[in-house]
């Protein structure tokens, strides 16, 4: 079941959901609407959890994303607050006839979307947990923790990429992130390809097979060392030419 949450036709472009719970349902919301969303869980939905597309606002304030499939939240022109949010255990593409096996991401940003996080907790995600993509993209981070970010579902032989990434920023994209951490994730803790640039401040990487990858020509690494902690990593920095996700269209 997939709920849209769109402008009424009295003209309301606002709408709130409050202390609930939401099994196998996703949410999209477009047109402009406005969608302020507290105290609720959303769990066990084969497909995006939530979609946010043009000039939507989707506001989530303690809420938790569990279990959802493929992304839990793919965000493409709009804006995202995430504040107080849990998003775990996302699995990859799981229906038949599709890609089945690829993505499991936590939040994904595309086409000049803003996200605005404070406080999110992600965990045991697949494939990239923020994925950051397009010139005009930015995603603000404050107090997030990325752990544990798994590889894809689909067959190590047959996957088209096996890069996993707590954090990806991508043609253009911007990621900034202070007082955070990144953790334990199959392989890299960061990556930025094709002009995708991070910025990281007040944070720990720790226990990644790669803390940064950096594959963006002329990106200055002190960008990546502002009172950032790299610990326990196999190599803290590397710009080999690792492949690029795909993103989920």
């Amino acid at each position: 079941m997939r709920a849209t949450l769109a402008p009424s036709t009295d003209g309301a472009d606002t709408i709130t959901v409050q202390r609930s719970v939401f099994e196998h349902a996703g949410f999209w919301v477009d047109f402009g609407t406005t969608a302020m969303v507290s105290d609720s869980v959303f769990e066990n939905y084969d497909d995006f959890a939530f979609e946010a597309y043009g000039a939507a606002e989707l506001h989530l304030e303690r809420c938790a994303v569990d279990r959802d499939a493929i992304v839990a939240l793919l965000v493409q022109g709009a804006h995202v607050v995430l504040t107080d949010v849990v998003v775990r255990d996302t699995t990859s593409e799981p229906r038949a006839g599709m890609d089945h096996g690829y993505w499991g991401d936590a939040l994904d940003l595309q086409y000049g979307a803003r996200g605005d996080l404070t406080r999110v907790y992600f965990a045991r995600n697949r494939n990239v947990a923020i994925y950051a993509q397009h010139a005009g993209t930015i995603a603000n981070l404050t107090d997030v923790t990325i752990t544990s970010t798994l590889d894809q579902e689909c067959d190590p032989a047959a996957c088209a990429w096996r890069t996993t990434s707590g954090i990806g920023s991508y043609d253009g994209a911007s990621v900034i992130a202070s007082r955070f951490e990144i953790s334990n994730g199959t392989l890299c803790g960061v990556q930025l390809a094709r002009d995708g640039t991070v910025d990281l401040a007040d944070g720990t990487v720790f226990g990644n097979k790669i803390g940064a990858n950096v594959q963006t020509a002329g990106f200055d690494v002190g960008r990546l060392e502002h009172d950032v902690i790299w610990r326990d990593n196999e190599v803290n920095f590397a710009g080999d030419s690792l492949p690029v996700p795909q993103p989920k269209n």
